[in-house]
């Protein structure tokens, strides 16, 4: 608990830029928390971060089912 604490406290002050942080492990959510005025209901433009993401998936995927 206090080191979530402090992440938040260090999130408020020094990262404007963060609008939420979401941790899913096994389909539950750990950690769920918005920042910088955003809420659940905020849209973010992500851009090119997408692709990689996608990328991302796409490697274990590959790896899962064996595609090649």
């Amino acid at each position: 608990m206090i080191l979530k604490m402090k992440m938040e406290r260090i999130i408020n002050s020094s990262y404007s830029n963060i609008g939420g942080i979401l941790v899913l492990k096994n389909g539950q959510t750990l950690y769920e928390n918005y920042f910088n005025g955003c809420t659940v209901t905020s849209t973010f433009h992500v851009f090119l971060v997408t692709k990689s993401i996608i990328s991302i998936l796409l490697l274990f995927l590959s790896r899962e089912l064996r595609i090649e």
